[in-house]
């Protein structure tokens, strides 16, 4: 039977800029977040991935976990994942499958958001003979790929070896999404919300279009359109307006009279009285409007706040999109309206 390894590793900037360059990317959209660990309809592009694979017939599995990007994926807690050098505890993982007489290994760097079928890939991979097999979609080459254990040898540089594998390449024929922009990130919700993809949302669907995790609270009067998403222990306070595939994550707090349209608000986090958020995402005292190109620290806890657990007020371990115009909002709610 086959293995799995799962790696979330860090790239260098200059890896990141000409791997966005080449999926046709503008520079300006580039981001310094690690998008496949932000939690979206209650869990994210990492946790789906391993949760998947988890469930396929794999003799074994292993997931690695770079340690700079620990605190940047939202439901790791309770994954057993070695947060050591990825690479090589993914060659170590090998040479263990080897031992153990594995002949083929599926390998995932988590970025993108892909939909495919393990088996066929690893069908695909053995029908070929092939040492390394690299999956790709109409857009170019993906980070996934079936490795024979045999590959490995003294002093290998795995990760090279497998960025040069040649062709035979597997076509991914379902979706693919890249992950590499905010942008891209809301249309990965957009889309599952649509059922354009297999990406769920964590929760009831308690009507038609309308998602609800474990302890997620409506008060009177608030308006929840479809398709949207409220995560656990969200609340939604009164006259508030959710719409137009928009996901309310864990923890956050919607109060009195605000409309979210068309954005995402990440897990805990606060927005005020009265407010109008529209095609944006707000994490924090982070706020970024997609069609502007503009991100805001909101200083004023009135207005936007951290509201995690175990993290002090106003502080947070995120960062402005390095490609959106900055600035700071100091305004209070009743000010700005």
């Amino acid at each position: 039977m086959p293995g799995a390894i799962v790696i979330a590793g860090a790239e260098s900037q200059a890896e990141k800029s000409e791997q966005l360059n080449s999926c046709g990317s503008s520079p300006r959209e580039r981001v310094q977040r690690f998008l496949a660990g932000v939690e979206l309809l209650g869990q994210s592009v990492f946790g789906q991935l391993v949760q998947r694979l988890s469930h396929f017939s794999f003799d074994t599995m292993a997931v690695f976990v770079d340690s700079s990007l620990a605190h940047e994926i939202d439901d790791l807690s309770g994954m057993q994942v070695d947060a050591a050098d990825v690479w090589r505890g993914a060659a170590r993982s090998l040479i263990e499958a080897k031992e153990a007489g594995v002949d083929a290994v599926l390998l995932a760097q988590v970025g993108a958001y892909v939909e495919f079928d393990p088996a066929d890939l690893i069908r695909f991979h053995r029908d070929y003979g092939n040492i390394v097999t690299r999956a790709c979609d109409d857009r170019g080459l993906l980070d996934l790929w079936v490795v024979d254990p045999g590959i490995l040898q003294d002093n290998i540089d795995l990760r090279s070896s497998l960025q040069t594998a040649g062709e035979p390449y597997y076509q991914v024929s379902r979706y693919v999404n890249r992950m590499e922009t905010l942008r891209d990130m809301r249309q990965l919700v957009a889309d599952a919300l649509s059922s354009r993809c297999r990406f769920r949302p964590q929760g009831v669907e308690v009507r038609p279009g309308v998602w609800m995790a474990e302890g997620a609270e409506v008060e009177r009067g608030a308006r929840i359109v479809a398709p949207a998403f409220l995560g656990r222990d969200a609340k939604i306070s009164e006259q508030c307006l959710i719409t137009r595939c928009s996901n309310i994550e864990r923890n956050c707090q919607i109060d009195y009279g605000t409309v979210v349209e068309d954005s995402s608000i990440l897990s805990g986090t606060y927005v005020g009285i009265g407010l109008d958020l529209a095609h944006s995402i707000a994490d924090g005292t982070c706020l970024v409007n997609l069609n502007r190109q503009v991100a805001l620290e909101i200083k004023d806890p009135v207005v936007m706040r951290q509201v995690r657990q175990n993290i002090p007020r106003g502080e947070s371990n995120r960062q402005l999109p390095s490609n959106f115009r900055h600035g700071e909002a100091v305004l209070s709610a009743a000010e700005e309206r």
